[in-house]
């Protein structure tokens, strides 16, 4: 059996944390408006990546940034810096 190295980071693990992210703010608050909850949503999905990847988040966490900076157009403000 393969070890798994201490800083790997799944390439699909920060599409996971988004989707869990964003099922939740959906479900738990219907109609609210995303983008004026990216913040949430950004701590949300840092705050995943975190638990998920707890020696090495910073792969994920820059992923989360990625997706939602494209499903927002760009426009992240400063909550990942």
């Amino acid at each position: 059996m393969c070890a798994v190295p201490d800083d790997y980071n799944d390439p699909m693990l920060a599409l996971d944390c988004w989707s869990d992210v964003w099922d939740a703010f959906t479900c738990g608050d219907p109609g609210a408006d995303p983008k004026a909850n990216a913040g949430r949503l950004a701590v949300d999905c840092i705050a995943c990546c975190k638990k998920r990847q707890p020696r090495n988040p910073q792969p994920c966490i820059d992923h989360c940034r990625i997706i939602h900076a494209n499903l927002f157009i760009r426009w992240i403000g400063d909550f990942y810096e």
